[in-house]
């Protein structure tokens, strides 16, 4: 079997590593026999499983509910429902405005996130008819419709965007004027024909679920078959965007009940543009990513009671000298919080809770969560071993194979062991735990081959 066995604290997930034995067995038969059911991608469903394909029958159902009850007005009232109004992404470009000259464009890998390639468009009218709305394009990094989709090659997702030969497309509108706070923010996606579609596949477990769900098949190669992955919208985009589903019977649910016709409170998420990669036909362009975060900025600004604490407002201000993305710093990297301010505390920081944890946690319903302070992620240190070692996090498949496959792990049980200074019993079992817990055999495509790690913290 064509295997790599790779020592974490001496192989980046840039550099690679190199085999330590290699046989005839390809990488797709080496990945398919490694048991990833404890690995969470953001196609992974939130509450009890119901069966194999009544689950994702359910959660589809409530994507067609959603998108037959959510309008499109810009008081959130009026105007079509997404379903007439938005059939195309082409009629999504002429509703909104993202046109050029009015639309600012990036076009980037995100290396930090998806593992996909991403073509950014949005439109900013705030001032105007209130609404802010964004499309991104997605290309796929590896093989079409297959677990090697994702996170498999920058080349091969530049090399898709060249060709334009996109597998679909998000949308997201955010209205200030919306008079009542369900769907303030909606969300819409697109397939690769750019007709509206009900679900969104963002990992590999994803996409093998959604080809046999479409073809009537048992899912097989990833864990259980079908067990507990769902694509379906909104739940899959306020995974990370946060927000709660909310269900006309029972309120804020996350469970499938044919009736989540609504969702509550999404923020958009700040470009960081160290977490990507760029080439020379998509440059790194740091005053479209400028105009871009000013945008992500300034729905915060309106968003006051779902941006908890401020915390997307609070990074964006690091990032560009405390004037919500006016002026231009560049300062990406070595923007940390001022709570985190000790040495030990910048490094944790700055080497895995900006990488691993923080664009996703900032729009978490739970502010304790945000991160934005030392004391927050010291008072979680439990949890985040406990969901680090289940693979629960992080959420990205992407993420946490680059967790994985980094000096993230024992930075952090490094970090943990030393905190108090080093004397206090809790924190040496839990940097104990982080490091005999490893990665097992999680299957993290670190390109070109399949790495099966084996607990070598």
């Amino acid at each position: 079997m064509q295997r790599i066995i790779c020592a974490l604290i001496t192989c980046s997930i840039l550099a690679g590593c190199a085999p330590a034995e290699q046989d005839s067995e390809t990488a797709q038969s080496t990945a398919q026999a490694l048991d990833v059911t404890a690995t969470s991608g953001l196609t992974k469903m939130q509450g009890p499983i119901l069966s194999t394909f009544t689950e994702e029958f359910y959660r589809q159902q409530d994507t067609t509910f959603y998108y037959d009850s959510v309008k499109i007005g810009y008081d959130g009232l009026s105007g079509d429902t997404i379903t007439v109004g938005l059939p195309t992404l082409d009629a999504f470009i002429r509703r909104y405005g993202l046109y050029p000259g009015s639309e600012k464009v990036a076009k980037y890998y995100n290396r930090g996130d998806l593992g996909i390639g991403r073509d950014m468009h949005c439109v900013d009218f705030s001032h105007s008819t209130g609404e802010v709305a964004c499309y991104v394009k997605n290309y796929f990094a590896g093989d079409d419709d297959s677990e090697f989709s994702f996170g498999l090659s920058n080349n091969i997702a530049f090399a898709n965007m060249n060709a334009h030969r996109h597998f679909a497309t998000v949308a997201m509108v955010f209205r200030k004027y919306a008079t009542d706070s369900l769907n303030r923010v909606f969300f819409v996606v697109f397939n690769e024909e750019d007709k509206r579609a009900n679900a969104a596949a963002l990992d590999r477990v994803g996409v093998q679920f959604a080809a046999a769900f479409q073809g009537g098949l048992n899912p097989s190669g990833f864990g259980t078959p079908g067990q507990d992955f769902n694509n379906h919208i909104p739940s899959n985009c306020i995974s990370c965007h946060g927000g709660q589903l909310y269900n006309t019977t029972n309120g804020i649910s996350n469970e499938p009940r044919n009736d989540n016709k609504n969702q509550i409170g999404s923020l958009f998420l700040p470009f960081d543009l160290d977490q990507f990669d760029y080439d020379s036909t998509h440059p790194r362009d740091e005053n479209a990513f400028r105009d871009l975060n000013k945008i992500v900025w300034n729905v915060a600004a309106n968003s006051q009671q779902q941006d908890h604490n401020g915390s997307v407002r609070k990074q964006i201000n690091l990032w560009y000298n405390n004037n919500g993305g006016g002026n231009l710093t560049g300062n990406f990297t070595q923007a940390v919080p001022e709570d985190w301010s000790s040495p030990q505390g910048s490094a944790v920081y700055t080497n895995v809770v900006r990488s691993a944890c923080r664009n996703c946690h900032m729009t978490n319903n739970n502010p304790a969560l945000h991160f934005d302070k030392e004391s927050e992620f010291k008072a979680e240190l439990g949890r985040t071993v406990r969901d680090l070692c289940s693979y629960a996090m992080p959420h990205s498949l992407q993420s946490l194979r680059q967790f994985w496959q980094s000096n993230q792990p024992l930075d952090l049980a490094n970090y943990i062991e030393n905190l108090d200074g080093g004397s206090n019993p809790t924190f040496a079992s839990l940097a104990s735990q982080l490091r005999s817990c490893g990665p097992g055999d999680v299957a993290t495509l670190d390109p070109p081959l399949i790495v099966s790690t084996q607990g070598l913290l």
